[in-house]
């Protein structure tokens, strides 16, 4: 036993009084956003004004409610009716195995799921696995650990988006399922030059792929969906709060004032819409907005350059309700049109998925290695190749205790 569980619980009673005291003003704070967030949608265009205005940007990204927007209910749980040809779609997902100098493997492993489901009178599935070696060992000490954090989730992306296409170009697929945000650009973040240099190739390549669902299948496009279960985004409760700082006609005046605005802080859109929204509904449509300031403006030209944004594809936000719990869908501006059979899509997957995408589910199975015997069996080839270092003290005193036990 790691800990000892009496000694927890009285941690977890000594504290219980206040952390319940905080969680009831929490639900009441819920309730006033839920609020809030119904008489914004009915002055969307007073909304969108105050989000864009340059006072009180307290933060970069805001949630920009879109002209237009409108709120779509179907039936949930029960599968929504499907055409009579029924529809395929396909889901990517990864997971690796790291360099790890204990070991002494100068090398790392990605692994991609691949899914492909077709529904209806032709029915056809495709799951399976695609590992891909990539010898680090060949890079230059300063490069060597490049696949840690931030640089190998970037590689990932990138290989996922990559075969994500190629299965939804052959298949013809009616939509792509890719698990988590569509702009990757938050890994360019605090990384030294030489990582945030390995970063950015793989996220020009990530965006070349993402970009070409819109020109596939002869310029009709396949629309792709990042799919963010239980998201702790907060986009649209800042856009609420900036909005009840600015003394909002559509609010009362006395909202300000409320002792369960600055609860707000406690809050993120999951919670929001887990809330404001009905299993089975949608929200209304969003677009990531970056606010400007003076300190901002790039003195040549004059506009915004972060230098982190150059790769980023235009996206519009939605929130969906499944099961009680609200996921975060991002969608490039292209797929806007087609927004309903999406959302009735993401229902029939999250139907048949146990509230979850069904083949993202498969896709995340395929992908898995476990961190026993995958990773062993990785060790073990690139031993029988003459490919790893001594082995580390510490890597053979946790193998040897692990025998012991």
């Amino acid at each position: 036993m790691p800990y000892e569980s009496s000694e927890v619980l009285s941690q977890i009673r000594e504290r219980a009084q206040d952390a319940r005291f905080l969680l009831d003003q929490q639900r009441g704070a819920l309730e006033l956003a839920a609020e809030l967030y119904q008489r914004a949608c009915e002055r969307l265009a007073d909304w969108r004004e105050i989000v864009q205005s340059k006072e009180n940007n307290k933060y970069r990204l805001y949630a920009n409610p879109l002209m237009g927007s409108r709120e779509v209910a179907l039936d949930y749980p029960c599968v929504p009716a499907l055409p009579a040809e029924g529809y395929c779609v396909v889901a990517t997902d990864s997971s690796f195995i790291e360099p790890d100098k204990h070991r002494g493997a100068f090398c790392h492993l990605i692994n991609v799921g691949r899914v492909m489901i077709k529904y209806g009178d032709h029915q056809e599935a495709t799951l399976e696995a695609r590992p891909s070696h990539h010898p680090d060992y060949l890079n230059s000490i300063e490069e060597r650990y490049v696949g840690f954090g931030r640089a190998l989730q970037a590689e990932c992306t990138a290989k996922e988006m990559e075969h994500l296409l190629d299965l939804a170009v052959t298949h013809r697929a009616d939509i792509a399922f890719f698990d988590g945000p569509l702009n990757q650009t938050v890994l360019l973040l605090e990384n030294a030059p030489v990582i945030s240099k390995h970063i950015k190739e793989n996220l020009t390549i990530y965006y070349d792929y993402l970009r070409a669902f819109e020109t596939v299948l002869g310029g009709s496009g396949i629309p792709v969906v990042g799919y963010n279960s239980r998201t702790n985004s907060d986009l649209v409760m800042r856009s609420l709060r900036k909005a009840v700082e600015s003394k909002a006609s559509f609010f009362n005046a006395a909202v300000k004032n409320d002792p369960r605005v600055p609860m707000f802080s406690y809050l993120d859109d999951g919670d929001l819409f887990s809330y404001a929204l009905e299993p089975g509904t949608r929200s209304i449509t969003f677009q990531p907005w970056e606010a400007k300031k003076d300190s901002d403006k790039d003195t040549a030209s004059g506009e915004i350059s972060s230098g982190l944004h150059e790769y980023e594809v235009d996206i519009r936000v939605f929130y969906l309700n499944v099961a009680g719990s609200a996921e975060r869908v991002d969608v490039p501006a292209w797929c806007l049109p087609q927004l309903d059979r999406i959302h009735q899509l993401l229902l029939s997957q999250c139907t048949l998925g146990d509230d979850f995408p069904a083949a993202l589910s498969l896709a995340d199975k395929q992908a898995v290695l476990t961190r026993g015997e995958d990773r062993e069996t990785y060790y073990t080839l690139l031993e029988m190749e003459d490919l790893l270092r001594p082995v580390s003290y510490k890597a053979r005193s946790k193998r040897e205790a692990g025998r012991n036990i």
